[in-house]
């Protein structure tokens, strides 16, 4: 950033500073200037894949029996977690009176939630949507994270914040894979 303001006030005054009434002056950018330029650039710059954890085969539970039954097994587990109630920590956090403790909550629940995905066992054919399930939840936890470190680096929790769309976009991609695999394998929920 104080690069970016250096450059601007060069730019300004490319014969140096003014002379007036006997003091040496520059003419420096307006602040409301300098914030877009910085957000713009930071938008520009900010790679939201970044937040993704990379989860590889290994660090999850595959099962080569793809059939029927494993199949529906582990989307009806998906979506019981999916729409499991707080537990634990994260319970303990958001029934909390301190309204701070809400973005710290957040952090807790994707963590509760991504290890509870990390355990179930994934028939091999699921394995890529699985991953990419983790992904995005680690992604919303690393989000919350950045935004809870708002106080050191306020840019990058705004950075993250704009991402979260995004996440959450591909979390309904996500959600429609899901679907699909109900439809297709003519589950009965």
């Amino acid at each position: 950033m104080a690069k970016n303001i250096s450059e601007k006030i060069v730019e300004n005054n490319p014969a140096g500073p003014l002379t007036q009434n006997g003091a040496k002056k520059i003419k420096a950018p307006e602040a409301s200037e300098i914030v877009e330029k910085f957000l713009a650039e930071g938008l520009a710059n900010f790679d939201y894949e970044s937040l993704k954890p990379k989860i590889a085969d290994s660090d999850i539970n595959i099962s080569a029996n793809a059939s029927l039954e494993n199949i529906e097994k582990y989307v009806k587990e998906f979506l019981a977690l999916t729409f499991k109630p707080l537990s634990g920590r994260a319970e303990q956090v958001a029934d909390s009176s301190d309204p701070t403790n809400a973005v710290f909550s957040l952090i807790l629940v994707y963590e509760e939630r991504m290890n509870e995905f990390l355990a179930l066992e994934v028939p091999k054919i699921l394995a890529p949507l699985h991953k990419k399930h983790l992904a995005l939840l680690g992604a919303n936890k690393k989000i919350f994270e950045l935004i809870n470190e708002y106080d050191n680096d306020p840019l990058t929790s705004v950075l993250a914040l704009n991402a979260l769309n995004l996440i959450r976009a591909e979390s309904v991609d996500i959600y429609r894979d899901i679907a699909r695999v109900v439809i297709e394998n003519k589950i009965k929920l």
